[in-house]
């Protein structure tokens, strides 16, 4: 087995971890439902160090989680307005209320540890993570949807929320965010994290979706399909864990990864057929930027594209 097959079984295998994990949790799952009906739709930056159900101690596949580079979004992509409103429409459709948690992070030590996205500038970050809220609020105004911000602070992985959002959610949802609040609490006073560990760590390019399974922190930067263009997201991440590679943050038997995933809408052959030709299209997509913007990172590079099974969370590469 060469080294490239051996680091790409590495990441399977981890796939495979996570896919039994999230099977394990379901009873978990179906409970915090139960207990706490809200729905939780969270929006955040591809940053490995952002990681809300991880920040709050809740198993993954309870967060619909949507990410793109500085956490900035746009409502008249259509694809990103179709999913979102799909996952609004089915929540409501339960008698669920939805929570939208538009997020923005920085770090309090050092401001080159904060959002690359938005030039390391929270106050650019916490703007516009307050416009697009905004934007949130006057689509969803007639529903009972309740977009609020949120700053993620990375050093301590503390969360900040003004009291101008709170005072204005229901009774019901107000109790649930209370209890994430909370449990961010807890586990921040917990935290201690090595300057290291404050820094970007990464070796994984994720662009598409379906890529929750990557529970953990630090370990891949996740760029949705929320964009026409994903030239600049693509090549910062790559110049990100390039970086990491060459400041010995990540070592060369961790391997450099480019990602591309891409969930099947339903599990007809048609239907597996075409998010099979997405993640390629995708993968190839990437890998031209990256060969035109940053050839450097070519040698180092392992190039998987997959589709993910939604109620699996299991990989399966794509030939």
């Amino acid at each position: 087995m060469n080294k490239d097959e051996n680091l790409i079984r590495k990441l399977l295998a981890l796939n495979d971890e996570r896919s039994k994990e999230f099977a394990r949790l379901e009873l978990e799952r179906k409970c915090w439902t139960d207990i706490r009906p809200t729905k939780i739709i969270v929006f955040e930056c591809m940053d490995g160090r952002v990681n809300f159900p991880l920040s709050v101690g809740l198993p993954f596949g309870i967060v619909s989680s949507f990410r793109s580079m500085g956490g900035i979004f746009d409502l008249g992509i259509p694809y990103f307005a179709k999913t979102l409103n799909t996952i609004v429409r089915k929540s409501l459709a339960e008698g669920r209320d939805g929570l939208l948690i538009v997020t923005y992070h920085f770090s309090k030590g050092d401001k080159h540890n904060g959002c690359k996205g938005h030039n390391y500038d929270t106050d650019s970050a916490k703007l516009s993570a307050e416009k697009f809220c905004a934007e949130l609020k006057e689509v969803f105004a007639k529903g009972k949807v309740y977009p609020i911000v949120l700053g993620i602070e990375t050093d301590e992985d503390r969360f900040i929320v003004e009291s101008s959002f709170l005072e204005k959610l229901p009774k019901t949802v107000r109790k649930d965010l209370d209890y994430l609040l909370s449990e961010n609490v807890k586990r921040a006073n917990k935290l201690i994290r090595t300057e290291k560990e404050k820094q970007h760590g990464e070796n994984i390019v994720a662009v598409g979706t379906g890529f929750d399974w990557f529970h953990s922190y630090n370990q891949s930067l996740i760029i949705g399909p929320w964009h026409y263009d994903l030239n600049a997201s693509v090549v910062t991440a790559a110049n990100i864990v390039l970086f990491n590679l060459k400041e010995k943050r990540i070592s060369e038997s961790d391997g450099l990864f480019l990602l591309c995933g891409a969930v099947p809408s339903g599990s007809s052959a048609i239907e597996l057929s075409f998010a099979k030709k997405e993640a390629k299209a995708l993968s190839g997509h990437c890998v031209k930027i990256l060969e035109t913007s940053v050839p450097e990172i070519i040698p180092h590079l392992h190039v998987l594209a997959g589709i993910t099974n939604p109620k699996t969370r299991k990989f399966l590469p794509v030939l």
